[in-house]
């Protein structure tokens, strides 16, 4: 049996409606064009077509019309059952009826609950076979599912297949890999069931030297059609040091996006507070932006997250002079990056992830800092024009997955890294 903690919960909060530490080399798109909208309640400046929102202030909400989120249900993994230990959850959401599905990358396997947390089915494993998922299939993002508009759940591989699964487990259809969209890196679905894709693609020199990275936005509409919207210029991997052992660099720019409401895609780097609104051509409609600068980096920051990847390597069994190695191959900015995830919530909101970075040292787990994922519990909301609205914070441990109308569904872990499944309802 799962141990479940089921909450009271109202019928308004029913509308329908690292584990691996891979190296992803990639910065911002350069989407441009001439499409915008004024907001209002911000200043904003015009250019060339396009509003720059500056937001400054508390916001709009003011102390009594701030939101909140309330629990309402938390799956706990059972010893007793192989299927709920929950090893590492990288993938939920839900349909409009409330049902939701889970997916476990550390077992490759896929959990379905009814709308009160009832488990439905349980299914998949490692293979090449159909209904099965190659290895690290589901390791390499926290977006390795989604439902679609035709409440089915659609799970893509790094091999650029695409299984589509029924509730109870059965496969349903089974897409070959589109020409030239492989290593699909994680999917976002909006709330009508539009549905986004980030690809990465690897080029290869004809001069020997190192291979080229790229991520890409793609939407598929309808028509089961694949739409390029947002291109991710291609970065090529870090240098190797004079002894032979590659560049990392903490806290990278690596690109966090989403989607806002049904015609546009938002997208980020960490290092500065200054969100691109894209609509789903790739047309620059909005930039929104705070006033939020990184706080600089101390070699008290520095030491602890070197011994965190240290940590790794020793109980990985590799040699001192190895590790030291890769150590002088480690570098820091001068400021931590100031965002971490970006959401998209209910009326079309944008919800925005600040980095705390006094619980990202206490923490300081190498992987978040190199492959991105840094913790933070306040989240900037913003509206469908740009304004600043106010904050809402989220649960100690909780990490956010996926609004489902007024439902967040996300996993909850203890200072143990034990995984649980939990759902908040939003108050207003």
């Amino acid at each position: 049996m799962v141990s479940m903690s089921l909450m009271p919960r109202t019928e308004s909060h029913r509308r329908p409606t690292l584990g691996v530490q891979l190296v992803v080399m990639a910065l911002l798109a350069g989407c441009t064009g001439d499409r915008g909208a004024e907001p209002t309640g911000a200043m904003v400046q015009d250019s060339s077509g396009v509003a720059i929102v500056m937001n400054s202030g508390p916001g709009s909400w003011g102390p009594s019309g701030a939101w909140g989120l309330r629990k309402t249900l938390r799956i706990d993994p059972d010893e007793s059952d192989a299927d709920r230990l929950f090893e590492q959850i990288v993938g939920i959401d839900a349909s409009r009826d409330g049902r939701f599905v889970v997916v476990d990358g550390g077992a490759s396997r896929v959990h379905t609950f009814g709308p009160e947390g009832e488990a439905i089915a349980s299914f998949g494993r490692v293979g090449s076979g159909p209904g099965e998922f190659p290895a690290m299939t589901l390791m390499l993002s926290s977006r390795r599912v989604v439902v679609d508009s035709l409440e089915r759940i659609n799970i893509p591989g790094v091999d650029g297949r695409l299984s589509v699964f029924s509730w109870t487990g059965d496969l349903v259809d089974l897409k070959t890999p589109e020409p030239g969209l492989t290593s699909v890196m994680g999917w976002v679905r909006s709330e009508a069931g539009l549905v986004l894709k980030e690809v990465l693609a690897m080029t290869l020199s004809a001069d020997g030297s190192p291979p080229a990275f790229a991520q890409t936005i793609f939407r598929r509409d309808g028509d089961g059609a694949v739409r390029r919207v947002v291109d991710l210029p291609a970065r090529r991997p870090p240098e190797a040091t004079s002894a032979g052992v590659a560049r990392m660099e903490a806290f990278g720019p690596i690109p966090v996006w989403t989607v806002q409401s049904e015609s546009y895609v938002a997208v980020a780097l960490p290092q500065e507070y200054s969100i691109k609104v894209c609509d789903l051509e790739g047309n620059l409609v909005r930039v929104i932006r705070r006033d939020v600068p990184g706080e600089a980096v101390t070699a008290r920051d520095r030491e602890a997250f070197l011994n965190s990847h240290r940590e790794i390597l020793e109980r990985g069994g590799s040699p001192e002079s190895l590790i030291k190695q890769m150590e002088q191959g480690i570098s820091f900015p001068d400021r931590w990056p100031v965002l971490g995830q970006l959401l998209g919530g209910p009326d079309e909101t944008l919800w925005v992830q600040r980095i705390d970075r006094n619980l990202a040292v206490e923490r300081a787990n190498w992987g978040e800092a190199f492959m991105g994922g840094l913790p933070g519990l306040e989240w900037d909301v913003f509206d469908w024009e740009g304004q600043f609205l106010g904050s809402v914070r989220m649960p100690e441990g909780f990490r956010p997955f996926q609004f489902r109308g007024e439902d967040l569904y996300g996993v909850g872990e203890d200072t143990f890294g034990v995984q649980s499944i939990v759902r908040l309802a939003l108050e207003r």
